[in-house]
């Protein structure tokens, strides 16, 4: 993790609002560097809201940032806690939604400077390509979790909020 990473993000805790957008039983993820060892980190796009800024609001920024594409954010789902030392957050994952999922480009972190960026992919991605993936590389809300139907049925999030925390 190199010191930009570190100094932008590291050493604080962070409320981060992610949006799980599915389209067609694939879902919208981010493959970010540097987060997982033997390859990318795979995860909703999302990112850390600031001071004063509704969290709803920050996922919507967030995945307009990191996707290009222009999303509603539903209902609140379920949270986990991201502790990698010196990165901790707590993550709100939220329902989202967007209107084309075509347009989508690999965005980038405006805290970060150019040689910083984290996102190396932007993809919608089937339970099978993500489940194939090895666990430390995918969002852990992903470790049991083997349908879009399951995922986006609110009887289950308590389920999937048990095995978060």
């Amino acid at each position: 993790m190199n010191d930009e990473i570190i100094s932008t993000f590291g050493q604080r805790l962070r409320v981060r609002a992610s949006g799980i957008c599915i389209k067609d039983n694939r879902i919208l993820l981010v493959g970010h560097r540097g987060l997982a060892e033997g390859g990318l980190y795979w995860c909703p796009p999302g990112g850390g809201a600031g001071f004063g800024e509704p969290v709803r609001a920050a996922a919507k920024r967030e995945i307009s940032e990191e996707t290009g594409l222009r999303a509603e954010i539903g209902r609140f789902m379920f949270w986990r806690e991201f502790l990698k030392p010196p990165l901790h957050a707590i993550e709100l994952y939220f329902e989202a939604s967007v209107e084309n999922g075509e347009g989508f480009i690999k965005g980038t972190d405006p805290e970060l400077g150019a040689a910083g960026q984290l996102i190396e992919d932007v993809r919608f991605m089937t339970f099978g390509e993500i489940r194939s993936l090895p666990p430390p590389c995918i969002d852990p809300v992903f470790h049991t979790v083997t349908s879009a139907g399951y995922l986006l049925d609110e009887r289950n999030w308590p389920a999937i909020q048990k095995q978060l925390i």
